[in-house]
């Protein structure tokens, strides 16, 4: 139980810091952190995927894929 707070908490630490941060505060970066929270917690990198909001689907997220 304490590994897995611990994953939790480094795994939005990085998305927060590192990759939101790294990718510009946008729309684009967010379903980036977005990505990696879902493949670093041991799922896929498409768990966001089903809410598309006003902005429609993130193509930038599709370049690294």
């Amino acid at each position: 139980m304490v590994m897995m707070a611990l994953q939790v908490i480094l795994i939005a630490l990085i998305a927060y810091f590192l990759v939101f941060k790294l990718f510009g505060n946008s729309y684009d970066s967010a379903v980036m952190a977005n990505g990696l929270c879902g493949f670093g917690l041991g799922g896929n990198a498409f768990g966001g995927w089903s809410d598309e909001s006003a902005q429609g689907i993130s193509t930038f997220f599709f370049m690294y894929l």
